[in-house]
């Protein structure tokens, strides 16, 4: 996954005729940091993440499904491990209706990964 990220910014980076000084120039950023992000070294933060899509008119999620990909994968394990809600806390039944919420996003988006 990483590997489709690193050829896809390298990809529309080529494609838009900018040297990586000049994309890291335009994130404000050096140009060691941005050749990590593009060699896969290093995760781009938020406001690079925009920056990105911006330069390139690409959506979030083509330039880093990947990162998606790693977060709902992590996230459906940790869900998994959860202790249960305290008796006596009052919002456990929101609590619950939101782990559901949280369970049924993560396996729409991906049902035979998080398949029982």
């Amino acid at each position: 996954m990483l590997n489709d990220f690193v050829m896809e910014l390298r990809d529309v980076r080529h494609a838009s005729g900018l040297t990586q000084k000049d994309c890291a120039r335009l994130l404000s950023i050096s140009e060691d940091q941005y050749c990590a992000i593009e060699r896969g070294l290093r995760d781009p933060e938020l406001k690079e993440i925009i920056g990105l899509s911006i330069m390139f008119g690409k959506s979030f999620e083509s330039l880093f499904g990947h990162m998606m990909d790693d977060v709902r994968a992590n996230m459906a394990a940790c869900l998994e491990s959860l202790p249960p809600a305290n008796k006596k806390w009052v919002h456990r039944d929101i609590r619950r209706q939101t782990i559901a919420r949280i369970e049924e996003f993560l396996h729409s988006l991906n049902p035979i990964a998080h398949a029982s």
